[in-house]
């Protein structure tokens, strides 16, 4: 398969052509485990066709959470096989993987979330400008945007959030807080961003390119683009804050406009 037709693929169809392909090698690795009377063999077969799948997985550099649903998906499956109670909660638990994730379907964004030395930084980086106006795109739960409201009074803060899983914690949060943080719900490709003085993202690779676009198009001169971790296609940033936290974040920053990087 063309490496440029796979990588435009929608990363869960990525997964189960990787499932496909690891059967035929967990079939195989399944003669030689029949060996073992610890399990049944339908158990195992499971068991190795969720390894392979997750080392295909990694080897085809799926993000690193796709890992561990590769994994467990058939000896999930299976288990459930025994156990009907369970089968009757899987209608649920995908409704509520919708809710939380549609946006790996849609636009390959799964839910990050930025930690609290990433809130901190960006507190401090946006704290010395005159009432600045400030949106996150793809918010999240609304967090950082709520405490970014709250560490940097002066700020008008925004966010936007098109799973309504997490829209729906983000509304309801900052009602029960009385935050004047607006979260709305929808596309951020629909918002016009030329109001804002800095726009934050943390999303994934897939949709930088086209992301940084939009950025130039709309933005005004002399304003911030913030990428958690996730860079820009041959544009590199005017600078990059190092965050000493748990998943070793960057931000990477811009100011509009980058006579450096291509439009």
């Amino acid at each position: 398969m063309p490496a440029q037709l796979w990588h435009r693929m929608p990363v869960a169809l990525q997964a189960a052509l990787l499932q496909v392909a690891a059967l035929p090698f967990s079939l195989l690795l399944l003669r030689v485990g029949n060996a073992l009377p610890l399990f049944d063999t339908g158990l195992l077969l499971a068991l190795l066709q969720g390894a392979v799948a997750a080392l295909f997985s990694h080897l085809a550099r799926l993000p690193r959470w796709w890992l561990p649903i590769q994994a467990v998906f058939w000896p999930l499956l299976y288990t459930s096989l025994d156990h009907p109670q369970l089968a009757a909660l899987a209608p649920f638990a995908l409704l509520g993987l919708l809710l939380v994730f549609g946006n790996v379907v849609r636009e390959r964004v799964p839910l990050f979330l930025s930690s609290t030395r990433v809130e901190s930084h960006l507190a401090g980086l946006v704290a010395p400008l005159p009432r600045p106006r400030i949106l996150d795109l793809g918010c999240g739960t609304g967090g950082l945007v709520r405490r970014l409201q709250r560490n940097v009074p002066a700020a008008q803060v925004e966010g936007i959030e098109s799973a309504f899983g997490p829209w729906s914690i983000a509304w309801l949060a900052g009602k029960l807080m009385r935050s004047p943080v607006r979260v709305r719900y929808g596309d951020f490709w629909s918002l016009d961003l030329r109001d804002y003085d800095v726009v934050y993202a943390y999303l994934s690779p897939a949709p930088m390119a086209r992301l940084w676009r939009k950025v130039q198009r709309e933005m005004p001169p002399g304003s911030l683009f913030i990428s958690n971790t996730f860079g820009v296609p041959d544009c590199e940033p005017d600078r990059v804050e190092v965050i000493p936290d748990w998943n070793d974040s960057n931000l990477l920053i811009w100011r509009i406009p980058d006579g450096n990087c291509p439009s």
